[in-house]
């Protein structure tokens, strides 16, 4: 078998002092540390490629910390670690007094030059605060930490070290220029796994001309567990210890299924304990189909823009079906504060919903295409929701249709009136005759989130129904149900805010699911903001109040944005995100990247997205390509209890720049069948007047009562249209 070298990100293979070990170095650009009482730097490495379960079993297993910086007081700092479990040690204890660490320009400013200074099991030096008592400067060296390194032993060895360098005391400052853990490399074992997913079109077990390779398909190796994920090739890699593995494919996309291997439907794969490093390729996962259809799914993801501003959108589709989609095209509805201004190969307009030709999509590929435009300049939108939604045809789901299904297809559309109503219209898309609906659906209203009706409607093929209410600056939503057998997994809903007044109810949309769950549709919404945090983290939906209550059946979709604001172009960017325990991370979906990226699992809750040769611009050179994204999906773990919370956050890396860590959202698993308000009372008895009658295009009613609903029926007794909460006399 091949033998293979091991390197992770951000480390090499070295031996030092006499022991076999593995080196995890990080090498940030001069960073400044701050002159300030209690102001920390912090930074982290990932560990991995050992043992899932190994720990720090003697001080000796961690051969050595290593850091290169100066400082003009040693006296002023407390330097500590910590391990991926939070057991943390101080390796200098703020002692030492005036004693210079390397040479810093003192006095003056910038940076000098770096000693390096490690701690280990085997110092040639005391602490640092006993040898600084007779240097002016301390020499580079190997130092004994003032906390033993026993008091590491059974944290874990794979997941997060964090340096922290706290400065105490003011005037004096100093630069660090990298830092780095050594392991003893006696606990390493490791060696990499290989396959290639692919549609095997002429189902003969065998990648050949006929076949293409299938992307973004989880792979799962067991005992660990270890994770893989294929690439653009169809190529997936995961690294293991020394044992007997099962390697299983995970959540296959419909309409595929394994073809091989079969009986057993897993590969078997035994690596010898010796100390070596192997290669094992040829694990193959073949897949194929009945339904020889397109499968087309898009993504809309907002870059960047904001109030009188130009608006970027990216467009990304794919073809995951067995055949080539042919005259494809793309609609997008705009929010209507956006105008187009240019981007994409747009065919029609009609308002607000463009219509762009993106041709024939062959099986397996991809593509995508920007869209700009320009966003309103009113304040008062400030808060609100920015949305656009694609939609990708031919939209045909790949599936033979529901026998109980009555072919009859609901849409929901809405409007704000005069900023007085809030019209929503239930439509049933289906043909006459053919598509008429078999029975009753139901309906809901909520106002802020909040439950307060209900009801049902039955529609004829191509017939419509409206229900109006007051606006009085809340934030409504109608949504309505297919009826049973409906094709594919849509929620049809609309959403209306800033209707009425007072205006002050925001953050209502982003807070519940969107009608997005077919792959053929995607509704893209973000807030309004005069300025942002160029590398954030964002989750749909966010959770209702202010503890972001969600459902424990909600998928989250989360979003990671990037941007190089340094001084020069980034010639590649790492992201990694370490998942909750309360998400599946076997149902981790990518959505869409900015640029082509290598995923990979190097612990089995974290997923790292590297991006290689990127060359992003910084932000001063050229502002509007500095910017890119990760979006991915993740289900919940089954069984989430109430009030679990899930929280998440990301590390961004620029080069070996230290990592830019973004904001953490979270959402916690509320009782959402609860969130209702009580039932109104209803009066028994009125006297209405209705008039002029017969009426022709208009009708007025006069009722006794200070506020009252009407609703109005056809004559075979269906409900045309209901108006709430009327206040008038007349």
């Amino acid at each position: 078998m091949k033998k293979s070298a091991l390197i992770f990100l951000l480390s090499v293979s070295i031996v030092l002092s006499g022991f076999a070990q593995k080196a995890f170095h990080h090498s940030p650009d001069t960073v400044f540390l701050p002159d300030g009482s209690g102001v920390s730097y912090t930074t982290s490495i990932i560990v991995s490629g050992y043992a899932t379960d190994a720990t720090i079993t003697s001080p000796f297993d961690l051969v050595s910390v290593c850091v290169n910086m100066e400082h003009s007081f040693l006296g002023d700092l407390i330097i500590s670690l910590t391990a991926p479990d939070g057991t943390t040690i101080i390796l200098q204890d703020q002692g030492g007094g005036s004693t210079f660490l390397g040479e810093p320009i003192d006095p003056g400013t910038g940076p000098g030059v770096g000693y390096d200074y490690c701690w280990t099991p085997n110092p040639m030096y005391g602490t640092m605060s006993q040898t600084a008592d007779v240097y002016s400067t301390l020499p580079a060296g190997n130092y004994a930490s003032y906390e033993p390194f026993s008091d590491l032993i059974g944290c874990p060895v794979n997941g997060m070290w964090t340096l922290t360098i706290t400065d105490n005391w003011a005037i004096d400052d100093g630069y660090i220029f990298n830092w780095g853990i050594n392991l003893f490399d006696g606990m390493l074992s490791c060696n990499l796994i290989q396959g290639r997913i692919y549609a095997d079109i002429n189902e003969n077990a065998v990648f050949d001309d006929d076949d293409f390779p299938m992307s973004d398909i989880m792979v799962k190796a067991e005992p660990g567990p270890y994770y893989g994920i294929s690439n653009q090739d169809g190529i997936y890699s995961i690294w293991v210890d020394s044992s007997e593995y099962t390697i299983t494919q995970l959540n296959i996309p419909s309409p595929w299924e394994q073809f091989s291997p079969l009986n057993p439907d897993y590969h078997v794969v035994s690596l010898a304990g010796n100390g070596s490093m192997d290669t094992i390729s040829g694990l193959d996962f073949a897949n194929t189909a009945d339904n020889y259809c397109p499968q087309l799914s898009v993504d809309a993801m907002f870059w960047w823009g904001g109030l009188c501003t130009e608006t970027s959108l990216r467009i990304s589709y794919e073809n995951n079906g067995l055949i080539t989609s042919e005259n494809t095209t793309i609609t997008v509805e705009l929010d209507d504060n956006l105008i187009y201004d240019h981007g994409g190969n747009l065919i029609a307009q009609d308002g607000n919903l463009l219509t762009f030709d993106v041709g024939n999509v062959p099986s397996g590929s991809n593509g995508s295409f920007m869209i700009y435009g320009d966003y309103a300049c009113d304040p008062d939108l400030l808060g609100t929701t920015l949305c656009v939604e694609a939609h990708i045809y031919p939209d045909d789901v790949c599936e033979p249709a529901d026998s109980t299904w009555d072919h009859s297809s609901v849409s929901v559309e809405g409007e704000c009136v005069g900023d007085s109503l809030i019209c929503f219209s239930i439509t049933n898309t289906g043909d006459p005759g053919d598509g008429d609906m078999a029975g009753n659906s139901e309906y809901r209203l909520f106002e802020d989130n909040v439950l307060v009706e209900t009801g049902t409607f039955q529609l004829l093929g191509g017939e419509t129904m409206e229900m109006c209410w007051p606006a009085t600056g809340t934030t409504l939503r109608l949504e309505a149900d297919q009826r049973p057998g409906h094709p594919g997994n849509s929620e049809p809903q609309e959403s209306i805010e800033q209707c009425g007044n007072p205006n002050n109810s925001l953050g209502e949309v982003l807070a519940v699911p969107l009608d997005e769950q077919d792959p053929f549709v995607d509704v893209e919404c973000v807030e309004v903001a005069s300025s942002w945090d160029p590398n954030d983290k964002a989750v749909l939906p966010q959770g209702i109040t202010e503890h972001h209550f969600i459902d424990s059946t909600d998928v989250l979709e989360y979003r990671i944005r990037f941007q190089n604001t340094g001084n020069a172009p980034a010639e590649k960017v790492v992201v990694v995100d370490t998942i909750s325990e309360y998400l599946d991370i076997t149902r981790f979906e990518p959505i869409a990247s900015s640029h082509p990226c290598e995923i990979d699992f190097p612990l089995p809750n974290v997923i790292r997205w590297t991006i290689e040769g990127i060359n992003l611009p910084d932000s001063n050179a050229n502002e509007p390509e500095s910017h890119g994204f990760v979006k991915f999906k993740m289900h919940q773990q089954p069984g989430n209890q109430i009030y679990t919370e899930i929280n998440n956050s990301a590390a961004i890396f620029f080069d070996y720049n230290l990592p830019v860590l973004t904001n953490e959202v979270f959402n916690i698993i509320g009782k959402m069948d609860e969130v209702i308000t009580d039932v109104p009372e209803i009066n028994a008895k009125q006297q209405v007047e209705v008039f002029p009658n017969p009426a022709a295009n208009y009708v007025m009613f006069s009722v006794n009562a200070d506020k009252y609903d009407i609703e109005l029926y056809d004559a075979s007794g269906r409900i045309i249209r209901h108006i709430q909460g009327i206040t008038s006399a007349e």
